[in-house]
């Protein structure tokens, strides 16, 4: 009947009650091994980490290849970088159950925490296989090719999780980033106006925009975006200014660009100060 009650305890989310409950139906019976299951499942809603893994030992130990157990205190032990342990815990799970990929992933966290990276790579490429739409393991898979310097693999794999997921804005942001490391910045300069298709609000997106727009010398539209990030109030106005002053520098308006150099040395900007002393702009 305590066991029963703290059941509907958890369901009302009162998990100090439950735990009241759960201690005292152990007290009455030790064996009752389900009441430490949930007694580790609501110790984990309330953080209590250490208590609830003393209690899926208690639960293992009696059922050791329980799935659902397994997979709690593997991720339990991942939160107190016991990795060796929860590695055992996963591989345990896996030996019965191939077919569920976020163990496979991870499984992949706990060999990466351990710097293990090929043993990680082989169960990420394990999670893919199961779910190879999965936006977030492709998103993964990009940015260890964008870490390795291998720019054209990791937007490949950018594509892959932006057709999965489209609307997810920083994966276009990492895509334009891995052009941009390439050089392409017209190309990365069309991935970000993607992104701005679904938050057109984003000042951040803007500012981004304009730089790339920027590095392509397409300073008419730089601009135009520059002051979009501008209204948008833009937190990092230093880089803004500069990027707007020197497009009008190069567009032949040099009233706006000394303008503009003058907001970013008030930001902070030494680099504004050569350009406002070199174009003259103190004369004026």
């Amino acid at each position: 009947m305590y066991y029963n009650r703290a059941s509907a305890f958890i369901y009302l989310q009162n998990y100090g009650k439950a735990i009241v409950d759960l201690n005292k139906s152990i007290s009455l019976d030790s064996s009752y091994y389900d009441a430490y299951f949930n007694r580790a499942y609501v110790h984990s809603f309330m953080n209590n980490d250490a208590f609830a893994i003393g209690d899926y030992d208690i639960y293992l130990n009696k059922f050791p290849n329980d799935a659902e157990a397994l997979i709690a205190r593997g991720k339990l032990l991942m939160e107190q970088d016991e990795f060796d342990l929860a590695i055992k815990d996963f591989t345990n799970y896996c030996s019965q159950d191939k077919s569920n990929d976020e163990v496979y992933a991870a499984l992949y966290f706990a060999y990466l925490a351990k710097k293990d990276t090929m043993t990680a790579l082989k169960y990420l490429d394990s999670a893919i296989a199961l779910r190879p739409l999965k936006s977030t393991y492709s998103k993964i898979k990009a940015d260890i090719y964008f870490d390795k310097g291998q720019y054209n693999i990791a937007c490949k794999y950018y594509d892959k999780a932006i057709a999965a997921n489209r609307g997810e804005i920083n994966f276009y942001i990492s895509k334009a980033e891995a052009k941009a490391a390439s050089g392409l910045y017209n190309d990365a300069a069309y991935t970000i106006k993607k992104a701005i298709s679904y938050k057109p609000s984003s000042p951040e997106l803007h500012y981004d925009l304009a730089f790339y727009l920027f590095s392509s010398k397409r300073y008419q539209e730089a601009l135009e975006e520059g002051k979009k990030a501008e209204n948008l109030k833009y937190k990092d106005q230093k880089n803004l200014f500069e990027i707007i002053a020197v497009c009008h520098n190069n567009l032949g308006n040099a009233k706006e660009a000394c303008k503009y150099f003058q907001k970013a040395i008030n930001k902070g900007s030494k680099e504004a100060q050569n350009w406002y002393l070199n174009q003259g702009c103190a004369d004026e």
